[in-house]
């Protein structure tokens, strides 16, 4: 045997056993660079953990699919142009026919454009006409006479000719994958940029998609999630969230919500632009001055992009440093406080209820005269009707009745130009349970809700917010407040109800002149400036919601005009 055949033979061997050395050498990233020197992306630091994580699992699945009964999912969640595709979605996909070439794979991406070119550049390669990669040299002519298109195509090395799906076939979130059963499916960034400008709804379309394509992987099949974070409510959120992560390697995720679990489905490699330390993890890429620069430019893209921490950082306008300077202890509670208690009911709307979003109940204390209102308990489910859920508000308004404690308002959001029956109920499970209804305060929905969040996230940022300590529910509110475009956002979006002017009193501000005890809106733009510059005509445009309130409102005539609505004598 010749000495060219035999280093041939041993370098096929090696590329076949370690999809490192295929990478390198099979694919040809290493030729490449080396023939690009600006464009050295890959790196023995940073791609060799993930190559050889990959190799480890691929290794499983195929050892242990004749036995399996669950998928295998592996997540790669890397920054925006760290080479996860060229080194997952291609490379990866191409090494994993060298291990069984009777494998279907299918590729899926945002558009079917794209996946035909991911498609396109494995076919390249075993075409010959990618020139930096020896795969051709190693393992011969693989270019198949039976199907050879751009969007499927099945090599010669098929030994299972009588099997209907191709050995790789491009599939994408506008076209999906019909009547077809690959082995293994490879997802990569169904969400882009520019698909989100198009509307808001395409976060829904790529999670319909992505619920019907899965399903279509047998049981023992094997799915690859490459793709870039874009929002706390993306794609990869909800299959984390949902189905929950069994392992994690790369960095370990910041967020403190964040478990692992024994049940978890998928296996996770996790990477940010940036170490804990702030140091940028690929500067042969993305060195310290560009990632400021993208910062500096667009926060929440890079956030989003190359943290892959969505809702973190300098943007946002809570952050968790100013949340843990809220925290107060029971004892700490003023002993005048007056209590507003803010719904959120999800079961009222199909929408709501179909998609998992939670009808909750807030409490809130107010103390008289600062303007600070303190969060001192919440319920929430997603599972409550409206007879589980009166229930629950009825036991508050008895145990703070019980504790001789004013509730002197209860909020709930009406859609613009509908009417709510559900008042109605709720007075009737009061009457009926011998507790009064404090007065009922209809919010009509006017701004969007992140808009209404981000309002009341001011007077968070502002210092106008305490919190009690292991109080019910508080840290799903402070996960929600952290997470303005998160999943779920119903307690934060109740909560924002505590700021509305019909209910938040403002602190009372001594005036030039002497005169004192005015009640400001919290909007009031004179409240930004020293008390010492105000004039006359502006102290005199002061909004006293107080004595507004006192004017327009009788508690009295307002329960007697509810009682009658609801033949109450």
């Amino acid at each position: 045997m010749k000495q060219a055949q035999i280093e041939r033979e041993l370098w096929a061997d090696a590329c076949r056993r370690d999809f490192w050395t295929f990478l390198l050498y099979g694919f040809g990233v290493k030729h490449f660079m080396e023939a690009n020197p600006d464009k050295h992306w890959c790196t023995v630091r940073l791609h060799k953990p993930l190559a050889d994580w990959y190799g480890r699992h691929i290794r499983d699945w195929l050892a242990t699919r004749a036995t399996r009964t669950r998928r295998k999912k592996l997540m790669i969640v890397w920054p925006r142009g760290f080479g996860k595709t060229t080194t997952i979605t291609k490379a990866g996909n191409l090494w994993l026919h060298l291990q069984d070439p009777d494998l279907a794979t299918a590729v899926d991406s945002v558009t079917q454009q794209m996946s035909e070119k991911f498609v396109g550049v494995i076919r390249d390669t075993l075409e010959g006409a990618n020139p930096y990669a020896w795969f051709p040299l190693l393992y011969g002519n693989w270019v198949g006479a039976r199907l050879w298109r751009n969007d499927a195509l099945t090599h010669a090395m098929r030994r299972a000719h009588s099997r209907s799906e191709p050995s790789l076939e491009a599939t994408s979130v506008d076209r999906g994958l019909t009547g077809k059963h690959p082995d293994a499916l490879f997802i990569d960034d169904p969400v882009t940029r520019e698909k989100l400008r198009e509307g808001d709804s395409w976060l829904k379309i790529v999670d319909d998609h992505i619920d019907a394509l899965i399903p279509v992987m047998p049981p023992q099949g094997l799915v690859v999630a490459s793709a870039t974070r874009y929002s706390d409510i993306d794609w990869l959120g909800r299959l984390m969230r949902d189905e929950g992560v069994r392992s994690i390697d790369g960095m370990q995720c910041r967020d403190p919500f964040f478990k692992l679990g024994a049940n978890g489905q998928w296996d996770l490699f996790l990477m940010r632009a940036r170490t804990d330390l702030g140091d940028p993890v690929l500067p042969e890429i993305w060195d310290a001055q560009a990632l400021d620069d993208y910062e500096r430019k667009n926060p929440y893209d890079f956030a989003a992009q190359m943290m892959n921490e969505p809702n973190e950082g300098e943007h946002m306008p809570v952050t968790r440093e100013q949340i843990e300077h809220m925290y107060v202890d029971e004892k700490e509670l003023p002993s005048n406080l007056r209590y507003s208690i803010h719904l959120d009911t999800a079961f009222k709307e199909r929408e709501k209820a179909g998609r998992g979003d939670y009808s909750v109940i807030c409490v809130w204390g107010h103390q008289v005269g600062t303007g600070t209102v303190y969060f001192v308990e919440g319920r929430r489910s997603n599972t409550w009707g409206a007879s589980e859920y009166s229930d629950q508000l009825v036991s508050i308004l008895q145990d703070y009745r019980m504790r001789r404690k004013q509730v002197f308002a209860i909020t709930d959001e009406t859609p613009a130009g509908k009417a709510d029956t559900f008042t109605l109920y709720l007075m009737g499970a009061c009457h009926a349970a011998g507790v009064p209804m404090p007065p009922f305060i209809r919010i009509t929905q006017t701004t969007k809700k992140t808009t209404r969040i981000r309002e009341a996230a001011m007077y968070w940022a502002d210092g106008r917010v305490r919190l009690l300590r292991n109080a019910r529910e508080v840290q799903h509110l402070v996960l929600e407040m952290l997470r303005l475009h998160g999943a779920h956002d119903d307690m934060a979006d109740a909560s924002a109800s505590v700021f509305h002017p019909d209910v938040y009193t403002a602190e009372r501000i001594n005036l030039p002149g002497g005169t004192t005890n005015p009640i400001v809106r919290p909007w009031d733009e004179f409240l930004h400036t020293p008390t010492r510059l105000w004039t006359p005509e502006q102290a005199g445009q002061v909004y006293d919601a107080d004595v507004e309130r006192e004017q327009r409102y009788n508690p009295v005539e307002e329960a007697q005009h509810w009682m009658r609505l609801g033949g109450v004598d």
